[in-house]
């Protein structure tokens, strides 16, 4: 069993100018050792923030390792998400025109993203998409053969860090990644059709789940 501990301080989202735009932090520490998560909208950051704290004033002890409570760790069981998600495009891919495999692929991408965690030595951002639109959320370049090098070594690394599928069985998860495609890469916020395609895509991915399984409902989280 990983080492825990109920010594924890979590402090206020910190809000960060980029050349891109705003992103926000939040940043807690488990034992003295820190931690950190950067979200694109203040709401997610807020909410991230909000389960840290209820988790640590009922009482549950933070792991050492991940700096997170029990409530928040990602399932043991089951698919990951990653794993999930190409299988998803896998079964889309024959029956969609071009122009929706590409969509797939910007929705998932930016959903992958939002649910990776930000430990030390994560890939840079753009590396991280790079990797999930270009390679492994396209089915005939995935099963051509290896990719480079970088893009290898970002796989890698979102294999070792999805969550499990089973996470979003939590409300208040999914309820960040609906509102994940609320804003553009800048920041900005996205046009309302872009909005709803995005969350129709991850409504989809779900559904595919429950056919599978893996989920045992679809519950809202408007």
């Amino acid at each position: 069993m990983a080492a825990s501990s109920f010594d924890v301080r979590i402090w206020k989202v910190r809000i960060y100018e980029r050349r891109r735009g705003k992103t926000y932090g939040v940043r807690w520490v488990v034992a003295g050792r820190p931690f950190h998560g950067t979200f694109s909208t203040s709401a997610l950051a807020d909410s991230h923030r909000s389960r840290l704290l209820s988790a640590a004033r009922g009482g549950e002890p933070f792991a050492l390792d991940t700096g997170l409570p029990p409530s928040m760790a990602p399932k043991a069981t089951g698919p990951t998400w990653f794993a999930h998600a190409m299988a998803f495009v896998d079964d889309k891919w024959p029956l969609v025109a071009p122009r929706s495999r590409q969509s797939f692929a910007d929705v998932l991408a930016t959903i992958t993203v939002t649910l990776l965690p930000h430990p030390p030595g994560r890939p840079a951002l753009a590396a991280l998409r790079r990797a999930l639109y270009g390679w492994a959320f396209n089915t005939p370049r995935r099963t051509a053969g290896e990719p480079d090098r970088d893009t290898s070594a970002a796989l890698r690394w979102i294999e070792r860090n999805s969550p499990r599928l089973r996470a979003l069985e939590d409300l208040q998860l999914v309820r960040q990644v609906l509102n994940a495609p609320t804003v553009t890469a800048k920041g900005k916020p996205a046009a309302a059709n872009t909005v709803a395609r995005r969350r129709a895509v991850f409504h989809s991915v779900l559904g595919f789940a429950v056919e599978l399984g893996h989920l045992a409902a679809i519950r809202s989280a408007a």
